[in-house]
């Protein structure tokens, strides 16, 4: 908390505080750019995936192909144990047969292993630089996020101890001018207006902080019976028009509604042209009881 708070503290804050936005935004923006180049290389990694998944596959499709053609063999070779007489050449054909088959399946299954070893031999120095960026930008990620996790909160408080720096120095120079309205009479407008006009002033600087605001207008709040007071000297000049008409057009003027103004629902009004009204209501009721 601020001991002593002075027009530079405010300054000085909210300097602070707009530093600290500006390197939650820079930090933000770093923070994309790294999750764009994390989601890059997890592309090109998903892209090896897939291909090392193709050539699987590939032999997994082919093996059964090889397994047939060795239960083929296998079969052509028991027929042929079992044949004898002039099937025994037509058997001994068929296992030729199905030795060559065989011994081709087994070939072409080796081959595509073979090749599918060279193009992953190929890939693997691609695919470990891949997984070093990726392991980089998950690091850097990490640390991006702490330091906006950081600047998040250090701006909160920034924004907080603004608010209440702002509210003591507020809260402050109304104190005297408060202090002297409750020492005035209640129809010395002076230190009322000059009091009113610090309000009007004062009360928006904390918009951002609604709370403050309200504990700052509540610790403000003025009794004002000038309007009463007004109402109540119209009031009087009714009853005494009632029983004597006067066609003064001055005393017609102060009683039309547009000299009524109401700034606010907050009960803030022109009190200075009440108190005027009031005024010359009080003269021309004396200058009517004195005629009478």
């Amino acid at each position: 908390m601020i001991a002593t708070v002075t027009s530079q503290t405010i300054t000085d804050l909210r300097a602070s505080l707009d530093n600290c936005r500006t390197q939650q935004a820079d930090c933000k923006a770093k923070l994309q750019h790294q999750q764009n180049i994390l989601a890059q290389y997890q592309t090109e990694r998903t892209a090896f995936d897939k291909a090392q998944e193709r050539r699987e596959q590939e032999q997994a499709a082919f093996r059964p192909q090889v397994r047939e053609a060795s239960e083929m063999l296998a079969k052509a070779q028991d027929y042929a144990k079992a044949a004898s007489g002039s099937i025994k050449h037509a058997a001994f054909d068929e296992v030729l047969a199905a030795e060559e088959l065989h011994n081709e399946m087994r070939t072409q299954l080796q081959e595509m292993v073979e090749r599918h070893l060279v193009e992953q031999k190929v890939d693997q120095p691609f695919i470990d630089d891949v997984d070093a960026n990726i392991r980089s930008a998950k690091l850097a990620i990490s640390q991006l996020e702490a330091q906006q996790t950081a600047l998040i909160a250090t701006s909160r408080r920034l924004h907080a101890e603004l608010g209440q720096a702002t509210y003591d120095l507020l809260s402050g120079a109304l104190k005297p001018a408060r202090e002297a309205v409750d020492k005035l009479e209640t129809d010395s407008t002076r230190a009322q207006d000059i009091y009113a006009r610090m309000r009007a002033e004062f009360f928006p600087q904390l918009d951002e902080w609604p709370d403050l605001k309200r504990k700052l207008q509540a610790e403000n709040q003025v009794t004002d019976n000038t309007i009463e007071n007004a109402l109540t000297l119209f009031l009087h000049f009714c009853e005494v028009l009632a029983k004597q008409p006067i066609q003064d057009p001055e005393i017609v003027r102060l009683f039309t509604f547009e000299n009524y103004i109401y700034d606010e629902w907050q009960g803030r009004t022109n009190t200075i042209g009440f108190e005027e009204q009031a005024r010359l209501i009080r003269l021309k009721l004396a200058e009517l009881q004195h005629t009478k």
